[in-house]
């Protein structure tokens, strides 16, 4: 009909899509693809691929805001968590990989969504390629290593004897 606006695809269609277009691309690096629930799929996936993959989510798939990302830290590694979210489409996407520990680095997605700056941006782990976190600063700022025992903390002066 004309003048009758074509609806885009909800979540449920949209997921298969997303699903889809990734698995194509990435077919050996992206595991672990599922669907948490309604609106929120999750995926892990090799860091070299991430900024690509990333790169075809705002161009190709219309995922216009990175909402979140953090760091979780393992014995042996950090775990990156991305959240990228398509508010049209009411999808969220849970993006993850991981760094070995020795080598805690993985590029930079900042000249995809844009960023914050500053060193309430700088991560647990390190970024390649992004001035702002190279900027008169070294190490990994945001990283917090607690001692287990409480009079190590008291020794160190986290706590009141």
């Amino acid at each position: 009909m004309k003048g009758v606006k074509k609806e885009s695809p909800t979540y449920p269609q949209f997921e298969g899509q997303v699903i889809k277009t990734l698995l194509g691309m990435f077919p050996f690096t992206l595991t672990d693809f599922k669907k948490v629930r309604g609106g929120l799929l999750r995926a892990k996936i090799e860091r070299r691929d991430v900024f690509k993959a990333c790169k075809s989510l705002k161009d190709n798939l219309g995922f216009e805001h990175l909402s979140m990302i953090t760091a979780v830290e393992y014995d042996d590694r950090f775990e990156i968590v991305y959240h990228v979210t398509s508010y049209d489409k009411k999808l969220l996407l849970e993006l993850i990989t991981t760094t070995p520990k020795d080598d805690p680095t993985i590029d930079s997605i900042s000249s995809i969504w844009g960023g914050p700056t500053g060193r309430s941006a700088r991560p647990l782990t390190s970024w390649e390629s992004s001035s702002s976190a190279t900027r008169s600063w070294s190490g990994y700022c945001c990283r917090r290593i607690m001692s287990t025992t409480r009079s190590e903390r008291i020794s160190r002066g986290w706590l009141s004897g």
